[in-house]
């Protein structure tokens, strides 16, 4: 055996040890992971009643009529303003018109 094969078999002795330490650790973070206790649902549950789920409920509900009403209210608004200005330029174009057609000065050609 030459000292080339000699160092080359140490390396793969070490690596061997390495991968073995390593599959210790992460053994032990497993283990340690799984011997944590899961936390309780029993008091959640019983916490939970049925009032305060129907409570829930109605919240979610009026939340749902509150959006649906300022929506309302804000599209009316937007409908309103909309016809005024409208009504404005509806008012002004057969103003307009009325000006040209009858009071108008008639130049003379």
């Amino acid at each position: 055996m030459n000292p080339q094969d000699n160092h080359e078999e140490e390396l793969q002795r070490r690596e061997r040890v390495l991968r073995e330490r390593e599959a210790a650790v992460r053994l032990r973070e497993l283990e340690a992971e799984l011997s944590r206790p899961l936390p309780s649902t029993a008091n959640r549950d019983r916490r939970t009643s049925g009032r305060q789920l129907q409570l829930r409920s109605i919240v979610q509900i009026a939340k749902v009529v509150g959006v649906v009403a300022i929506a309302g209210l804000v599209l009316s608004l937007v409908i309103r303003v909309g016809m005024f200005v409208l009504t404005l330029a509806v008012m002004g174009g057969i103003g307009w018109i009325v000006y040209k057609l009858f009071f108008e000065p008639d130049r003379p050609k």
